[in-house]
């Protein structure tokens, strides 16, 4: 991630705008994106530049393997509402004890299609009809890692955008996040699936993903907007800048 200070002590996420440089290709490499991917044992400065400004890191690649996956849900349950979606996560781990997120990295299948899809690239689940799938994700020959999804036929009744109430000072970041309640009693996590907008745009904008960063001093109402098929709830939250 590459984060840029500005002159009156503001802060801005700037990790797509950088130029991204590996000093040693031959240990790492780096997309534009600031997704570093080890190619051998060693060591290689990252460089992020935006136009005259540079930051660096070191990165260590070790020779350590990795000798397993797991796959986990944000959702306190392994249910799914159809017409909905979920984030899941793979994480590795090596031997030396080491984690790491391969979220990105894995290829994700489905046990069955007509229950359940799931994107091969990134791991994002999408409900399709009552049922049990077994989604994997699978990275190079260590045994995959799984997790049992059942989809359900509940409805959306309600959708929450917490923190409820949150004051932030100018130049800073708030992440939000929307959970639906569904007619059976489950919850699901539906931050990265909903629709967000700040009623006052020179006070906060809003990404697709819930992170509201502050243009002015004020107060916002950021709402969280998620569609079911037809069925559609919505949930607010009042943002406050200094």
């Amino acid at each position: 991630m590459a984060t840029g200070t500005y002159s009156d002590g503001s802060t801005q996420n700037l990790t797509t705008a950088v130029t991204w440089i590996s000093s040693n290709p031959a240990v790492a490499t780096i997309t534009q994106n600031g997704l570093a991917t080890g190619q051998g044992a060693g060591s290689t400065t990252i460089t992020a530049t935006q136009d005259s400004v540079v930051g660096t890191t070191e990165l260590a690649v070790t020779a350590s393997k990795l000798v397993s996956v797991s796959v986990t849900s944000p959702n306190s349950s392994s249910k799914l509402a159809s017409q909905t979606s979920v984030q899941l996560k793979a994480t590795g781990t090596f031997e030396d004890g080491t984690t790491q997120d391969l979220t990105d990295s894995a290829t994700w299948t489905s046990s069955d299609a007509t229950v359940a899809t799931v994107s091969s690239t990134n791991g994002v689940v999408r409900g399709v009809a009552p049922g049990t799938a077994t989604i994997r994700a699978v990275f190079g020959s260590v045994p995959a890692g799984t997790i049992n999804l059942t989809v359900t036929n509940a409805t959306l009744a309600a959708l929450a955008v917490t923190p409820l109430s949150v004051s932030i000072t100018l130049g800073k970041s708030q992440q939000f996040t929307a959970t639906g309640s569904f007619n059976d009693g489950s919850t699901q996590v539906l931050t990265t699936f909903a629709d967000w907008s700040s009623s006052n745009a020179g006070v906060a904008v809003v990404s697709n993903f819930g992170l509201a960063t502050s243009s002015g001093k004020g107060t916002t109402t950021i709402k969280a907007n998620y569609a079911q098929g037809s069925t559609t709830a919505s949930g607010t939250a009042t943002l406050t800048v200094n």
